[in-house]
């Protein structure tokens, strides 16, 4: 039997997986902001119901403080 069979993605490893998908579109929220935060307040209570999410203004460039 493949070891496969017997690992399981906790709902945590599942979004951030599906964070790292959506960087892009998340990180140009403004484009489309309500479609695209409910779709993380969607994936965010796939793993607790009282999680949520803050974002602060944007730099010149990801990763840039």
């Amino acid at each position: 039997m493949p070891l496969r069979m017997f690992q399981r993605s906790t709902s945590q490893q599942k979004f951030w997986s599906w964070f790292v998908e959506h960087e892009d579109e998340l990180f140009d929220f403004e484009l489309d902001q309500e479609r695209r935060f409910d779709a993380l307040a969607a994936e965010l209570a796939k793993v607790h119901r009282d999680l949520t999410f803050e974002f602060g203004p944007k730099e010149d460039a990801k990763g840039n403080s």
